[in-house]
């Protein structure tokens, strides 16, 4: 029942309160999340300067970058309207389900997950030098089809919650 102001995110923790065994994998009743509003977007693209620290003494651990999909809609990395300068092309996700880090090269098409990022969604890339950036345009987005109906999940089962693409 509260407001989120113009330029703050939101997060939602959806958690089962019947009762059920939080290890059981499914949830004791149905759970419904409702917003309303206006969606505060404005159509251009999204620009993220990204940082390229020089770590002399270890070169590997120089310009690590933690970025999120800035959209309410799922977005494919591979993607045209994805401008990226100066990163190395892939990105790192932790799963927390199999305890173990994720990655997708977009330059090969190879890693152990796809290139779809969901709404909110944090990831690592990493900058290989000073000016490094990201262009996030509005064509990245993508509707719900397959494997993305299901973007959310508690215990390795889906809670059958779609995303749309929204504001295109």
């Amino acid at each position: 029942g509260q407001s989120i102001n113009a330029g703050d995110g939101l997060v939602a923790w959806i958690y089962d309160i019947s009762g059920a065994s939080p290890t059981a994998g499914t949830l004791g009743g149905a759970q419904t999340m409702v917003t309303s509003g206006q969606l505060n977007e404005s159509g251009a693209a999204v620009v993220k300067n990204l940082a390229f620290d020089d770590f002399a003494a270890v070169p590997a651990n120089a310009g690590w970058n933690l970025i999120s999909n800035p959209f309410a809609s799922t977005i494919d990395w591979n993607n045209a309207a994805i401008a990226k300068t100066l990163i190395n092309g892939t990105i790192y996700r932790w799963d927390p389900q199999a305890a173990n880090w994720t990655t997708f090269n977009g330059t090969t098409g190879t890693g152990n997950f796809d290139q779809y990022i969901e709404s909110g969604a944090s990831f690592f890339v990493k900058s290989t030098g000073v000016g490094a950036n990201i262009s996030f345009g509005q064509d990245a987005k993508v509707l719900a089809t397959g494997s993305l109906l299901y973007q959310f999940g508690k215990n390795g089962s889906k809670l059958d919650l779609t995303q749309q693409k929204v504001g295109a």
